[in-house]
């Protein structure tokens, strides 16, 4: 069976809505490193595997598949981890 979606944001909004996923992700796992989960590294290493199979791919094909363009990892990814870092530093926290 293939199921086929009809796209019905922009470019412009895809970018958007999947860096925001980047960030958002980053942001949760940050959180849970900071406060001593270390079971999230698999994660963690996981997302970056990818980014970089993602990366070496664009780079044989020389333009990014829609559906996974590691620009958006790039965008939302970093600044999302230094985010929930200081987030949850020692007494600054919620929770």
């Amino acid at each position: 069976m293939v199921v086929w979606h009809d796209d019905w944001r922009e470019d412009a909004q895809l970018d958007r809505l999947h860096t925001y996923y980047q960030y958002w992700l980053a942001y949760f796992y940050a959180k849970h490193l900071r406060r001593g989960d270390l079971a999230i590294l698999r994660f963690v290493l996981r997302s970056l595997y990818w980014w970089l199979h993602g990366a070496a791919s664009v780079a044989i094909r020389r333009h990014p598949r829609r559906s996974s363009d590691p620009r958006w990892f790039l965008r939302g990814f970093p600044a999302g981890f230094v985010a929930g870092w200081r987030a949850y530093a020692p007494g600054r926290g919620p929770g």
